[in-house]
Formats: C-alpha cells, structure tokens, sequence
C-alpha cells in the first residue's frame, strides 16, 4: 500500500484493519481457512510483481512468478492468487497501452518473463502433490488457456506499439470475444467456484457460502463502509497505472464478498484501502464536515 499509493494511506488501512471485526474475524489463532495461508503469498507475490512493473527490476518478475506458482502447494483454491496475479498485470499494461506510456514494452517483457516463471514452478509442483476438486481441474484444464491467452495479448500490443498499427489489436479483441462467448459455461464454472456452491442444492448451504447480507456489511466494517464508499470517488479519480495494478486486488475482492460472507476477510485490505484513501485528504475533508467527530 506504501508502494501504491503513499504511507499515510498505508499506516491508516493497517490501523482499521487491526481493528475490524472483518479482519480480525479470520486472523486470530486458530481461525484456520485457506485464505489465510494464501494471503501473505498474495501480498508477497503483487508487491514484487509491483516492483518489476514499476520499477524495471526483472529479477522480482522471477520471484513474484514463483511466489505465486508456490501457492499450489498450500490451499486448493490457489486459482485465486493466479487470477488476482494475472488481472494485475492485465490492467496495468492495458492502461498504460490507453494512455500511450512509453514503458509499456518493458512492462510487457517483464509481465511475460513472470508468467512464464511462474508456469514452470505451477506446472513442477503440480507433479509433487496430489490435487483435488476445483485445483486439479483448474491447472489442468483452464490455467494452460488463460496464460496462453494472456501472454497472446500482451505479444499482440507489444507488435501493435511497435509497428505503430491498431489493426491486429481489433481482430484479437473480435477473437478472444467470440471466443468468451463461446466458453460462458466454462466461465461461469470459475465464478462460481467449479461449481462448489451448486453441488450443495438440496442441502443446507453453510452460512459462510451464503451470499453476503446487507448487515454482514455493517457488522464487519461499520462506519467505515461509508469512508470506503467516499474513497471509492477519491480513487477512480485521477486514475493511473498504480491504480490500475491495485484494481486487480479491488474487483475480484468485490466480486468475491458479494457472492459469499466467507470472503469478507479477503476483501478487508482492499475495502479498509478505499477508507485510507479518503482520510488521507484530511484538510480537503475537514472543509465539508468534521470526519473525526463523524468516527
């Protein structure tokens, strides 16, 4: 968050996430969910993918790709931190391919050298353990597509760039549509985690898988859901590149802790970051109304 944005906007999400019930829910000891294992790796993996983009340090695109490609090794639902991982580095170069950035081509050298490091370390420990379920289908089906996908289009913007011609972009984007529509199913089978909610028709669907409730948002965040809300504006506002690799955090987590209270404690950071961003701006905030008071 320091990297991303500033240390004051750090140094407030950490002190509301020390504190929400949100957080705090599966974070103390003995609170064991998957979630938990993977979220240091998540971390570890963005900010040395953030490093190599932003940066132009090549040798944290090999360790963010096999950061993220260890992740197999310590919960099932690993597809999250690969689709995080990969969404980063999807809207960060497309922006920067927008607004015409020059360090766009090295960002796609680097972005590619990263997922191809962490395709090999995905594909070596997939053979050293046993997958089931939605893991074992995901590498073995859908991981191989969606990288080989990416990786296309990012070759097909770098050629764009550099021969100055948009043509081969528009018959990509024609493609890779016709060919999203044609795989729906198989998408929707990722949004609804391989099917984990729907193979519990007919029986008592656990709380936690339930779709979050207006409430659950009360209760986890309070007063800050309204901040987060504020910062919301503050962020889309004068958007950049940073704001680009963090929106690849922000939409899954969303997506996330709307389809079930279970991931409420994945979406803590990025939600609780939209509360920094908006108190950072105290004197701006201070001209409308008292915000401490408010608190």
């Amino acid at each position: 968050l320091k990297k991303l944005f500033n240390k004051r906007v750090a140094m407030i999400a950490l002190f509301f996430l020390a504190i929400s019930v949100g957080h705090i829910s599966k974070s103390f000891p003995f609170s064991w969910r998957g979630e938990n294992l993977i979220y240091p790796l998540l971390l570890g993996a963005l900010l040395t993918l953030y490093t190599a983009l932003f940066e132009k340090k090549k040798i944290y695109a090999i360790i963010s790709g096999i950061i993220s490609g260890v992740s197999i090794w310590f919960w099932n639902g690993y597809p999250l931190l690969i689709l995080v991982y990969l969404g980063a580095i999807l809207l960060t170069i497309t922006w920067k391919w927008i607004k015409k950035e020059k360090d766009m081509l090295e960002c796609i050298r680097i972005s590619v050298l990263s997922m191809l490091t962490q395709a090999i370390v995905l594909i070596f420990l997939s053979r050293t353990i046993e997958l089931a379920g939605k893991g074992l289908v995901f590498g073995r089906y859908y991981y191989p597509i969606i990288i080989t996908a990416i990786v296309a289009i990012s070759g097909v913007i770098y050629y764009t760039q550099k021969k100055r011609s948009i043509k081969p972009l528009i018959v990509v984007f024609f493609i890779v549509g016709a060919a999203m529509l044609f795989l729906m199913p198989y998408i929707k089978q990722i949004l609804m985690g391989f099917g984990s909610i729907d193979s519990l028709i007919g029986a008592v669907i656990p709380t936690e898988l339930q779709t979050t409730k207006w409430y659950q948002y009360l209760f986890a965040f309070h007063i800050l859901l309204i901040t987060s809300l504020l910062g919301l504006y503050r962020y889309i506002k004068n958007f950049t590149a940073q704001k680009a690799f963090f929106l690849g955090l922000l939409l899954p987590s969303l997506y996330l802790i709307g389809s079930a209270s279970r991931y409420i404690y994945f979406a803590s950071i990025p939600i609780l970051t939209l509360t920094g961003i908006f108190l950072e701006q105290r004197r701006k905030v201070r001209k409308k109304f008292d915000i401490f008071i408010f608190l």
